[in-house]
């Protein structure tokens, strides 16, 4: 498998650098990061990725607002349907075995009779591009998956969303933790129909941002409600992370002046798509009869389409996530569903800072999102799983790589 460093634009890895040909760039990070992180990869026969760079381009570009606002950033986000596979690799990485000599059988491996869709589905998924003429669309990071691309702000700041629906049903986009402006549309929350457009305004006030004992940023989330369960379930769901104020400087999406290295987003959720929008089309992409010819209510069969993952993963399928000794790791954690939804994350070969208590587990329920910062010390590679044991055993987990410095201090 060709594993690649997972790291945030302001970090090392480039998500994707927006350039035109005028444009000028920058590194985002400083000079001892990308020195270690090179003498690091070298090492380990990594190839090296390219610099990051600032982009100039309306994505998360600030403007003056006026004197109540500290900043407009401008995000421009889609609606997109697509086919997922939850499990590209067409292995159980947790047990080392084929999908089809595992557990992972049920929900992974298509089959005709019984009926099983296997690791396809329809889904939708948010999508950013660069501006408002929707023409290039932003690399999505892969190890993000299913989840929507991170939007950033810090407070004080107001985040505009231009949103176009370029899936085949009514889509929005609402956010958690943050104050939406509804004064200047009569269309705010209502549904936006295929191929409609819609800007949305949110604030971020100071109780948006983080606490006096929080860390210096925090994460929230953005959904559709048009249909929340049905919306949720068939993809729509993306981080929203909040920082301090001082962090974002203008014109540049990522933070510069964060006491953090690294940062990584992960959900868990068990995504059912019986009770998703798109059933009947992933019934069809796998063979199977979209309606007489199969029992919906049949209890395995239901079973077999919740899918229980990180990120849109199961079974380890995502490519490792990778740290580097020394570093300081800031981890985003994000669960949303229902009462199938209580998981415990569990961190092997590191331990975490949560709300400052050390803790290698920490208790996830629908609609939480936690923010947890590590310094991995241990390298090899780890399991980051969902404690609870049906959720684990079902394919809630991935592996985290901690890359050695050979005892150089980071």
């Amino acid at each position: 498998m060709n594993f690649r460093v997972l790291l945030p634009i302001a970090v090392l890895l480039s998500i994707v650098s927006i350039q035109t040909s005028a444009q000028q760039s920058r590194p985002l990070t400083s000079s001892l990061y990308r020195q270690r992180f090179t003498k690091t990869l070298h090492r380990l026969q990594h190839h090296q990725q390219p610099t990051p760079t600032t982009s100039t381009h309306n994505l998360g570009v600030t403007t003056s607002a006026g004197p109540s606002v500290g900043r407009v950033r401008d995000y421009f986000l889609t609606v997109e349907e697509l086919d997922w596979n939850y499990a590209p690799t067409k292995w159980d990485h947790l047990y080392g075995k084929s999908l089809n000599d595992s557990m992972a059988a049920l929900y992974t491996v298509h089959s005709l009779n019984p009926p099983r869709v296997g690791a396809v589905y329809r889904k939708a998924a948010y999508r950013a591009y660069t501006d408002a003429s929707f023409r290039m669309r932003i690399s999505h990071d892969s190890y993000l998956g299913t989840l929507g691309p991170v939007i950033r702000a810090e407070v004080g700041d107001r985040v505009r969303v231009r949103f176009r629906n370029m899936a085949s049903r009514n889509y929005s986009v609402y956010p958690y933790g943050v104050v939406s402006r509804y004064d200047r549309s009569k269309k705010a929350g209502a549904p936006i129909t295929p191929g409609e457009e819609h800007v949305y305004e949110w604030d971020i006030p100071d109780r948006s941002g983080p606490g006096p004992k929080d860390p210096s940023s925090l994460v929230w989330a953005y959904v559709s409600d048009a249909n929340p369960t049905r919306d949720l379930h068939s993809g729509l769901v993306g981080p929203l992370i909040v920082y301090k104020r001082g962090l974002l400087e203008p014109g540049i999406l990522y933070p510069t002046k964060q006491d953090f290295d690294q940062e990584i987003v992960t959900i868990m959720m068990v995504n059912d798509e019986n009770r998703s929008h798109y059933l009947t089309q992933s019934l069809a992409l796998a063979g199977l009869p979209t309606s007489a010819g199969i029992d919906l209510t049949d209890a395995t069969f239901r079973e077999s389409n919740r899918m229980y993952n990180v990120n849109g993963f199961v079974f380890n399928n995502m490519e490792p996530l990778m740290l580097v000794q020394g570093s300081r790791v800031r981890w985003y954690l994000m669960t949303l569903g229902d009462e199938i939804d209580i998981h415990t994350a569990h961190w092997h070969g590191a331990t975490t800072l949560i709300g400052g208590h050390r803790l290698d587990t920490v208790e996830l329920l629908p609609g939480t999102f936690r923010t947890a910062d590590l310094v991995p010390d241990n390298p090899g590679q780890w399991l980051f799983h969902c404690h609870v044991s049906k959720h684990m055993m079902a394919g809630m987990s991935v592996f985290y790589q901690i890359l050695s410095t050979n005892g150089e201090e980071w």
